[in-house]
């Protein structure tokens, strides 16, 4: 019964992991947003140097195919995973 309650609780534990994450995710695309709206405003001239948005971009795209995981699903995947990973 001890076991079965780690589990769970290891479950748990990566479940919230995992929506800080979306969390943060949704926020830095978001900031890329923002960040890309005046460039594409500047037309056919470069972007200033350090506005490299090459990497940004293929975050963007992870995120618009719903994540490097799937969809919403992906806790309880982790947490039916964790299940062999827990001692």
């Amino acid at each position: 019964m001890a076991r079965v309650f780690a589990v769970k609780s290891a479950a748990d534990i990566l479940k919230k992991e995992v929506n800080e994450l979306r969390c943060t995710e949704q926020k830095l695309v978001r900031q890329n947003e923002l960040i890309q709206a005046p460039l594409t405003a500047l037309g056919g001239t470069p972007p200033p140097a350090g506005c490299d948005t090459s990497t940004a971009d293929a975050i963007v795209a992870v995120a618009a195919a719903g994540g490097a995981g799937g969809g919403g699903g992906d806790a309880n995947n982790i947490g039916n995973n964790s299940k062999s990973e827990v001692g």
